[in-house]
């Protein structure tokens, strides 16, 4: 294990809260705590109960996975090291209890909220639900803490998507966040769908919306709240920690590289020189850990309105092109073949529509269908009638 450093010490006998810490980033961010600041405090994470798998049985089965493996060779992982909270981000006030509420606000140090849906397409009452007011109710929480010392919001770079420079400072909200609660809370799920297009004018989808709103309830509480807001870009597989390349999930990149490894996808529809603006997991957590830090460890006690700000982002220092991720991943495809793959990796970045829809067709659609075709063919009843 490395020498402890500065910001260790500091976590040193602090009691942590995580919101999300079941999500990618979330359990990069469990890990990296647990292995890089060994006397830190008890951790208690938020955790809600899932296809009738208890709290702290589905923290047991994580703590268990190859995430932890160099935790587990150092004996670092306890059962009294980290807690789990039942609650559900979407709830009022978290669905947390009031025992686990007090026991949260006479204990915690520092806080990450990491929890939120990034699914893009999102009903625009979830992502309320989860993004804005989910977000309200941490704060909430927060202002009850007597030990708080810093709270790290996890925000995104693409919150202010409809600006051409975004500088680290929050921005005015992209609707009155009173009203949009408002028609949410008015309005049938067939209506909300009908106004949601006018809501989020200017913003791509309701994720950025809401993520957006978050912000804005943010920095209203700075005055009050020691907190700071980290804005990732797109999350990729880590870089070094726990180990070079570990990711979990399919979500953003990762989805590019499994499906055209397995030969499934041979076309996007896109400009080979706009800036794909990816950081590894591990870089982003990193910079969690040290800005509550920082803010932790601020001369001045005096809270000001203006919010610190952090912009967690490649492309001004190490841009990469859609062209160089794909130039990089062709490659890899073949040397390091995947299993089960269905066609040679072979794919293509274009501006035209009409090659797109030539290779999406004779390279997907009808590959798809040939295989649709065998399988019901076979009788092994995975397609019933």
């Amino acid at each position: 294990m490395a020498a402890e450093s500065e910001i260790a010490r500091w976590y040193r006998g602090k009691t942590v809260f995580i919101t999300g810490a079941t999500g990618f980033m979330g359990k990069v961010l469990l890990e990296k705590l647990l292995r890089s600041c060994p006397e830190i405090g008890p951790i208690y994470i938020l955790v809600r109960e899932k296809k009738d798998v208890l709290s702290h049985e589905r923290v047991e089965n994580m703590l268990t996975s190859d995430l932890f493996n160099e935790l587990r060779n150092f004996g670092i992982i306890h059962g009294d090291r980290v807690h789990a909270i039942p609650g559900d981000v979407s709830l009022p006030e978290l669905g947390i209890s009031p025992e686990d509420r007090r026991l949260l606000q006479d204990t915690v140090s520092v806080v990450f909220h990491v929890a939120a849906t990034v699914r893009f397409d999102e009903h625009l009452r979830l992502a309320v639900a989860m993004n804005f007011e989910g977000t309200k109710a941490v704060l909430q929480l927060c202002q009850g803490m007597a030990q708080l010392a810093a709270i790290v919001h996890v925000s995104t770079a693409y919150s202010n998507c409809d600006l051409s420079v975004i500088e680290e400072r929050v921005y005015p909200p992209p609707a009155n966040p009173t009203k949009v609660l408002q028609y949410v809370a008015g309005l049938d799920d067939d209506a909300l769908d009908f106004v949601t297009p006018r809501l989020i004018y200017g913003h791509p989808n309701t994720y950025t919306f809401t993520k957006a709103l978050a912000e804005d309830i943010v920095a209203k509480h700075s005055t009050v709240l020691p907190i700071v807001i980290v804005r990732p870009s797109i999350v990729a597989a880590s870089w070094k920690e726990p180990r070079p390349g570990w990711v979990d999930n399919f979500n953003g990149p990762t989805a590019l590289v499994v499906g055209a490894g397995k030969g499934l996808l041979t076309s996007i529809y896109g400009r080979k020189h706009v800036i794909v603006d990816m950081i590894p997991v591990d870089v982003c957590i990193n910079l969690f850990i040290a800005a509550a830090w920082e803010m932790g460890t601020r001369k001045s006690s005096k809270l000001v309105p203006d919010i610190r700000v952090y912009n967690c982002v490649s492309g001004p220092f190490n841009p990469l092109t859609w062209n160089d991720f794909i130039t990089h991943m062709t490659p890899c495809g073949t040397n390091y073949a995947m299993s089960d793959t269905i066609l040679p990796p072979d794919i293509v970045m274009t501006s035209s529509r009409i090659r797109h829809a030539f290779r999406t067709f004779f390279y997907q659609s009808i590959v798809a269908h040939v295989g649709d075709f065998i399988i019901r063919s076979s009788g092994d009843g995975l397609f019933p009638d």
